[in-house]
C-alpha cells in the first residue's frame, strides 16, 4: 500500500488547523482521480481524552484503547487485504507528541509501541514553532480577550497570562526535544512563515 500519513504537531497558538485546512483544499484540488482520504481533527485525537464533560481524567488504561483505536483507522492490513496500487492519504492534528503533555497520562516511553507504529507505517511528523513573541499575541492577546480561555487554562497552568504563556513556550521546547527522540521522519517549520509558504512546504513534505 501507498501510504501518506501526516502528523501535524505544535502547541497552541502555531497555526495547525489553518495549514490543516490549506492542505486539504490543495490535495482536493489537485488530485486527478479520488483517493481514500482520512483527516482526524482534535475532535477525534485529542478532545476525547481532556473534554471538559467527562467525569474523570483518562487512565493509562483508557488513554491506550483510545490510542489503538486511532491505529486501527490508520492500518489497512488490519481490515483487509490492500492492492499495490490503492493510496492512502491521512492529515492528522496531534497525536502523540501532544498527548505526553496533554493529558499527560502516558510518558514518551509508554507512546513508544506508537511512534513504532507510525514509523512502520512510513508516517510524518510536521512540527509548527513558534517564537515565545508570535505565542504570546496568538494566545494571550487574541484569544486572552475571551475570559473563558484564560480561566480554562489558568486552573491547569498557573495563575495569570504569564503563566499560561510560560507553559507554552516549555512545552514546544519539549515538543522539539521529543520529535528528535521519535522514529518518525520529522520537519520542522517557522509558524511565521507566510501561509502560502507553509502550505507549499507542508504539502510537499506530505506527498513526497
Amino acid at each position: 500500500m501507498n501510504a501518506h500519513l501526516l502528523l501535524v504537531e505544535g502547541t497552541c497558538g502555531t497555526g495547525k488547523s489553518t495549514l490543516i485546512k490549506n492542505l486539504l483544499s490543495r490535495h482536493i484540488a489537485e488530485e486527478q482521480r479520488p483517493r481514500t482520504l482520512i483527516h482526524l481533527s482534535q475532535a477525534h485525537t485529542y478532545f476525547p481524552l481532556v473534554a471538559h464533560d467527562l467525569p474523570s481524567q483518562p487512565g493509562k488504561r483508557q488513554h491506550r484503547e483510545h490510542l489503538r483505536h486511532i491505529l486501527r483507522m490508520l492500518d489497512w492490513d488490519y481490515a483487509l487485504q490492500p492492492r499495490r496500487w490503492f493510496t492512502l492519504f491521512a492529515l492528522i492534528d496531534t497525536l502523540h507528541l501532544t498527548h505526553v503533555f496533554r493529558p499527560a497520562v502516558l510518558s514518551w516511553p509508554e507512546m513508544g509501541y506508537v511512534d513504532q507504529f507510525l514509523a512502520g507505517h512510513g508516517a510524518r511528523i510536521l512540527l509548527l514553532r513558534a517564537t515565545p513573541e508570535t505565542l504570546w499575541q496568538r494566545l494571550i492577546v487574541e484569544r486572552g480577550t475571551d475570559p473563558m480561555f484564560l480561566s480554562h487554562y489558568q486552573r491547569k497552568f498557573g495563575h495569570g497570562p504569564e503563566a499560561v504563556h510560560a507553559y507554552y513556550v516549555q512545552e514546544q521546547e519539549e515538543m522539539l526535544r521529543l520529535a528528535g527522540k521519535s522514529r518518525v521522519a520529522s520537519l520542522v517549520l517557522s509558524a511565521e512563515d507566510a501561509e502560502a509558504s507553509l502550505a507549499e512546504q507542508a504539502y510537499g513534505f506530505w506527498k513526497s
